[in-house]
């Protein structure tokens, strides 16, 4: 990808910027050698804010500061970027109007995309490589466009490292997965163990968050869940007892009435049992009593009356004969029915007895119901508590369980994690000669801006200081030779990048921007760089290095063999010169 034009539709927003191959600087240049206006402010980096906001960064305070502050100006206004990949041109066009949306095709047609399918068709128009062997996902396009478009942020420290060049607080396992891209190695398990650790930080912060829940909600720690979810099931179990009591006691509407009833019933009963046991007693007690004459006293009376009269004895014997006979009869008919009425009424106090035991089991349900009563205003109110009991029991339980399987994971990852860690020590034997042509090239280029120095160095190591990024990308410096000595190692490890993707033909951007870069380092080495750069276009290595630079603090000292890179020179050659009274938005203003 390269580079063609930026500019405005219509054209009086600003001055259009054509960029070219090699050097494109974009240069802001005092209005008189003894000016003492800043050059910061004139629009060097809203130039390139302009490039990313059509390449689909986000309209907000934060991604285009710069622009959001001018989105009155912008208004009605379109910005239009063209660019070429592999021989076709293409040209995307975007308004502050419409920021979700953007137009991507040519200069004969376009078609107008939302923001998120536009970063994925740009992702296959810039990015999509059919050769590469790695893992690539339209995902990353804006990831991997910022490693091309370094454009200065008020709010982020750019050039502090250039293995975490999004910001200080990217996750080097995942940037590893761009790096390994760029550079045309296989970056599979790198991109296997950037989805390993992933999934650990979503475990983690989900078993955090149902810790948090669990303690926040129920007042209690994981060792406590169990046994608070014990009682919950308890609670619901009587309470659901409890409520099919009430259901019986809503079939009875008068439940107090049955009651009175009930009682009345168990006291008649009680009372007729009272006095038919008394009978019991007393007829007991005359069916113990013998009607019996003794054989003595009948002979005694007989011989009475033969003493008076022997044919008087014999009368009166016959006749107390007959008596006794009668007498014997009449007590066996009085012991038949004094059993008769013992059975009576040992069988009537028997079923009385049992009628007072079902009566008083039904006075006990009814006495249960009223208490169920008391409990419950009414049934609707019963199954609100038990539903409340209930999803609360469900919820603790599902985060119990939640939190179970969670951890039950941590032994799976760590024997996955394990696994990639014994991979990566092949695995880097295996692209050992790709780290070593890319070591080469980031020599040459490093030779060739600090031609002073020979203590550098690029490899790529197996890491065992950081157990979750698997390897380290090194990109060391002596950190005297300059005092910019991270924008230093961002420079260097960039263009190898470019030159890198040269040398393999691979199908990545061919354009470099570095925004600010020079403020801060030792001048000798920006003569050095655009020597090498301007080397590498005579070498037939095509590609685009954009640098914003400033006439002031950066071009004024004595650069020895290279006093021919003036200001006056610099400025003939860039795609843009800005002064304090010709800033960017102000000198497009003026062509209307």
């Amino acid at each position: 990808m390269f580079l063609t034009a930026l500019y405005s539709e219509p054209g009086s927003l600003f001055e259009p910027v054509r960029f070219k191959d090699g050097i494109n600087y974009i240069f802001g240049k005092k209005d008189a050698d003894n000016s003492r206006d800043s050059l910061n402010g004139v629009g060097k980096s809203t130039t390139l804010e302009l490039v990313d906001f059509c390449l689909g960064a986000d309209f907000n305070a934060k991604s285009t500061s710069r622009l959001f502050k001018e989105v009155q100006k912008l208004k009605d206004f379109y910005i239009v970027l063209e660019f070429e990949v592999e021989g076709m041109e293409y040209l995307v066009r975007r308004s502050v109007d419409s920021p979700r949306k953007l137009e991507i095709g040519d200069v004969y047609s376009t078609n107008e995309y939302d923001l998120k399918e536009a970063k994925q068709k740009l992702f296959d128009i810039i990015f999509r490589d059919l050769v590469y062997e790695g893992v690539l996902q339209d995902s990353w396009y804006r990831s991997l466009i910022g490693f091309y478009l370094k454009v200065h942020k008020k709010q982020k420290n750019e050039f502090v490292d250039p293995i975490q060049y999004l910001t200080s607080a990217s996750k080097i396992y995942e940037l590893n997965q761009y790096h390994l891209y760029l550079m045309g190695i296989d970056n599979r398990l790198v991109c296997r163990n950037s989805d390993l650790q992933n999934s650990v930080k979503d475990r983690d912060a989900a078993l955090r968050e149902v810790k948090r829940l669990i303690e926040s909600n129920y007042g209690v720690g994981l060792k406590e869940a169990n046994k608070r979810l014990d009682r919950l099931k308890n609670e619901i179990s009587k309470a659901s007892g409890l409520i099919e009591s009430f259901k019986l006691a809503q079939q009875h509407k008068n439940v107090e009435e049955q009651l009175d009833n009930l009682t009345k019933k168990i006291k008649l009963l009680s009372e007729a049992n009272f006095w038919d046991n008394s009978r019991l007693t007393n007829l007991r007690a005359s069916a113990e009593f013998k009607d019996d004459l003794s054989t003595s006293k009948i002979n005694g009376i007989e011989r009475m009356y033969a003493e008076m009269s022997r044919e008087l004895g014999a009368i009166v014997k016959k006749t107390l004969k007959d008596a006794i006979e009668f007498r014997k009869k009449l007590s066996k008919s009085r012991e038949s029915f004094l059993k008769e009425e013992l059975d009576k009424l040992t069988r009537d106090i028997a079923l009385r007895n049992q009628e007072i035991e079902n009566f008083d089991s039904q006075r006990a349900e009814l006495f249960k119901s009223l208490k169920v009563k008391s409990a419950f205003k009414d049934l609707t109110e019963a199954y609100l508590y038990v539903g409340r009991l209930n999803k609360d029991f469900v919820d603790l339980r599902s985060k119990v369980d939640t939190y179970k399987e969670l951890e039950e994971s941590k032994a799976q990852w760590r024997a996955k994690d394990a696994q990639i860690a014994v991979e990566f020590k092949t695995f880097l034997g295996d692209i050992s000669d790709e780290i070593a042509a890319f070591g080469k090239t980031f020599s040459e280029v490093y030779d060739s801006i600090y031609s002073a120095s020979q203590s550098s160095g690029f490899s790529i190591t197996q890491s065992f200081s950081n157990s979750k990024q698997k390897v380290d990308i090194n990109v060391s410096f002596e950190s005297e030779e300059s005092k910019g000595w991270n924008k230093g190692r961002t420079l260097v490890y960039d263009l190898a990048v470019m030159l890198n993707s040269i040398k393999r033909n691979l199908k990545r951007p061919r354009f470099l921007v570095h925004d600010g870069i020079f403020d801060g380092m030792d001048k000798a080495h920006f003569v050095e760089l655009i020597a090498f750069v301007e080397k590498c276009q005579e070498d037939g290595n095509r590609f685009q290095y954009i640098i914003t630079l400033n006439e002031e603090g950066t071009l004024t000292q004595n650069f020895g063999i290279a006093d021919d890179l003036t200001a006056h020179k610099i400025a003939s050659q860039a795609i843009s010169v800005l002064t304090p009274k010709k800033k960017f938005w102000t000198s497009g203003w003026q062509l209307k």
